[in-house]
């Protein structure tokens, strides 16, 4: 092949490479504009809950095909178990709004305190929620995308009666978390949503500890066994330590000295307590 027939070949390739590219970029706008109504700009939902409206919710339900119902609740005033915190700090609380000073408990399936921390994340997470972009405008993809009642994770956030929010969560892929609005047709990619934040065991929505110990509060530690007692004292924000070595020994039962008697002496002592007398041989 002569020179000028490569640069002719090249030529031809760089022509098809740059057809490629351009059919590609048609593509992709063909694309998107079929996820707008009439191939136009769509304006995009608000989804997600105000730090203002977080403050105010009263209510959350999770509903999901594997977890069934939770029911979340906010009431009024500290935990339980913050109740006695809170009274020697009253002065520090005055200032407390009144989300603050509430709390949450758990109402369904079955009734106890919530783990506070675990709800907090949760309400977080709401303030995150955001519309990207609309993927289709009808009801005919919600069986593809998991968006049918009894496949979606249906969250519900409520303000007293009224709904602040009412959302259907499917499938996630590489363009976002499937989500549908309620009341409202088609399906939408949103971003800022943790499913595990919605999809907890019902055993961790409620509030497992018993006891809280503040570390910070600690001023000493003692731990004594059969060797000694190790004891350490906090001074100054610094931890100091020492071993104090057991002097006696745990003192032990002695042993009951036990002696055994011959049976010939056994059966003497006994002929001698009832007074018997050894009787002379008859003779014949």
């Amino acid at each position: 092949m002569s020179k000028q027939h490569k640069i002719y070949a090249a030529i031809a390739v760089l022509a098809l490479l740059g057809a490629g590219l351009y059919f590609v970029k048609k593509g992709e706008q063909t694309q998107l504009q079929a996820h707008a109504v009439g191939g136009e700009a769509v304006d995009l939902p608000k989804v997600k809950v105000s730090k203002d409206e977080l403050d105010k919710l009263t209510k959350v339900e999770i509903t999901s095909k594997d977890k069934g119902q939770v029911v979340l609740e906010r009431r009024a005033g500290p935990a339980p178990d913050a109740q006695k915190e809170e009274k020697k700090e009253e002065k520090k609380d005055a200032g407390k709004d009144e989300a603050e000073k509430s709390h949450w408990v758990l109402s369904a399936p079955v009734k106890a305190l919530a783990d506070q921390e675990n709800v907090k994340s949760l309400l977080e997470n709401l303030e995150k929620l955001e519309i990207e972009e609309r993927i289709t405008g009808g009801t005919e993809t919600y069986k593809k995308y998991e968006l049918e009642g009894d496949k979606a994770t249906h969250v519900v956030a409520f303000k007293g009666e009224g709904k602040v929010l009412d959302l259907y969560f499917g499938k996630s892929g590489s363009r976002g978390q499937m989500v549908r609005i309620a009341g409202k047709d088609g399906v939408w990619a949103c971003k800022g949503y943790s499913s595990y934040l919605y999809a907890r065991e019902i055993k961790n929505w409620r509030k497992t500890k018993i006891w809280g110990f503040e570390d910070k509060n600690a001023v000493s530690v003692a731990v004594e066994n059969e060797r000694g007692r190790f004891s350490f004292t906090k001074n100054d924000e610094k931890w100091n330590g020492a071993f104090y070595k057991r002097r006696f020994r745990p003192r032990t039962s002695p042993r009951r000295a036990t002696t055994r008697a011959s049976p010939r002496r056994s059966r003497a002592a006994a002929r001698s307590r009832s007074g018997s007398r050894t009787m002379p041989r008859s003779c014949a």
